[in-house]
């Protein structure tokens, strides 16, 4: 269950399982991150390989992050299960931007 977080320019890049037993470790490594500011950031999905609710909440979280860089966050290869998890709890609408 290898999961991790990569920033490079303006794109960061979840990596691997975002999961119950992998968001922590994702969340404590952004916490030291710095964040690209006043820009807009992809936050890429392309590499991620597994998802369930944490995802959803880990999303939300490092959004709220980047923003306080005064920065924008688009996304970029959302899975269909972190879609349908954002659609059932009414937030469908983080992924549209």
């Amino acid at each position: 269950m290898n999961a991790s977080i990569v920033c490079v320019d303006q794109t960061v890049s979840l990596i691997g399982e975002l999961s119950f037993n992998t968001v922590q470790k994702i969340q404590n490594q952004s916490v030291e991150m710095v964040f690209p500011r006043d820009v807009s950031v992809v936050l890429d999905l392309s590499q991620v390989t597994k998802v369930d609710s944490a995802a959803l909440a880990l999303c939300l979280a490092l959004e709220k992050s980047i923003q306080a860089s005064n920065s924008t966050v688009s996304y970029k290869s959302t899975p269909a299960a972190l879609l349908a998890i954002a659609q059932s709890v009414g937030v469908e609408s983080l992924f549209s931007h």
